[in-house]
């Protein structure tokens, strides 16, 4: 993965009736995880949205319901030169950046302390579902580029009959 406070975007299509982690890595001290995953709300925020955890509570977490069984286009950019919170980082659904719903100030410092993971990760919050087209970027895309990627027309919820990966 992409460690310390460095710019990133992580980019996937997903189609899930589940939470769990979707890409994760670094180890589960204050700031050091990055751990996309689909929200639980057991901690009381929203559940079935896109979230962000970082460790030591620090998280963000978007808005809008993508535990309906349908293709979504998911991301999270982080921009070092914005500061280095994990709420400096946005999160992107279908191509629209989120309203975030809830979140927890945290100095964003990724240890390199586990390789990326896809559909689990170290933690627990095994992922269950259709998982497709993951990019991991050592750049914070633009708003337009993440948009331009969630409509491209290779797309798993354009294609039908897509070759998919069930984790």
């Amino acid at each position: 993965g992409i460690g310390n406070d460095n710019s990133r975007t992580v980019s996937v299509w997903i189609k899930t009736t589940e939470t769990g982690s979707i890409v994760s890595w670094g180890s589960n001290n204050a700031g050091q995880l990055f751990n996309l995953r689909i929200n639980d709300g057991s901690d009381g925020t929203l559940a079935n949205t896109l979230r962000l955890d970082v460790g030591g509570g620090g998280h963000i977490t978007g808005s809008t319901i993508i535990r309906d069984n349908q293709w979504h286009h998911l991301a999270v950019t982080f921009d070092n030169t914005s500061g280095g919170d994990v709420t400096d980082a946005k999160l992107f659904v279908d191509g629209k950046q989120e309203t975030i719903s809830s979140s927890q100030t945290q100095t964003l410092n990724t240890a390199f302390a586990s390789d990326v993971t896809l559909g689990y990760n170290t933690l627990g919050g095994r992922y269950e579902g259709l998982i497709d087209a993951v990019r991991l970027y050592d750049r914070a895309l633009s708003n337009s580029e993440v948009a331009n990627t969630a409509s491209a027309p290779n797309s798993p919820a354009v294609i039908k009959g897509v070759n998919a990966t069930a984790i």
